[in-house]
């Protein structure tokens, strides 16, 4: 998303004040996690982006790439349609979850 819009990882960390650019640029390629504050923080700090959309586009890449694999969803993955579902304030969504992955 990032690249999409153009932004440096200095402009998308405001320039560190979020996150250090070091740590951001190790998220970026998988070494280290984010925590949901910070996301949201970086997310918000830009008005091109739109976090309910941020976080439909993720569900579907997400999807798509367990569709390809047939794969079990991972704990990993599982959590993030768990936060989804808790920012949709979506109890019937949460429970599906719970139920199919018991």
């Amino acid at each position: 998303m990032r690249k999409a819009l153009g932004l440096t990882q200095t402009e998308m960390t405001l320039n560190g004040k979020i996150i250090s650019v070091g740590q951001y640029s190790k998220v970026e390629n998988g070494i280290h996690e984010i925590g949901v504050d910070t996301l949201l923080k970086l997310l918000t700090a830009h008005d091109e982006i739109d976090i309910q959309d941020f976080f439909v586009n993720l569900e579907e890449n997400y999807s798509k790439v367990l569709k390809k694999d047939n794969e079990e969803y991972s704990a990993e993955i599982l959590s993030e349609k768990l936060m989804l579902a808790f920012y949709r304030n979506d109890l019937a969504e949460t429970r599906r979850i719970k139920v199919k992955y018991r």
